[in-house]
């Protein structure tokens, strides 16, 4: 079976929008239903988090999948969390077509 391409990638500014989509797609409808309320992390500026390389992208197909925060230690990367697309299936992967 032939695999994707997959990249993972520190986030630049232009990926700001869709890291704040994904954060709100993925926060809000389960903070709503348990607490009624919308949770910092889904209205957060990333901005900032991005400048300082906290921010990892996941590309499948060159496509962004995936955002997950963390910090580079020496040569390894402390992962906080991370985030699938659930435009995508709320997958780390491409839904298959």
């Amino acid at each position: 079976m032939p695999t994707a391409p997959i990249k993972f990638r520190q986030a630049n500014p232009v990926d700001k929008e869709a890291i704040q989509r994904i954060s709100a797609d993925a926060y809000v409808p389960a903070y709503m239903a348990v607490l009624g309320t919308i949770p910092k992390p889904a209205t957060e500026d990333y901005g900032p988090h991005i400048d300082k390389g906290e921010v990892w992208i996941l590309e499948i197909k060159g496509e962004l999948t995936g955002v997950a925060g963390g910090d580079l230690v020496q040569d390894r990367l402390l992962l906080a969390g991370g985030l699938p697309d659930r435009q995508l299936g709320g997958q780390f992967s491409p839904p298959r077509r």
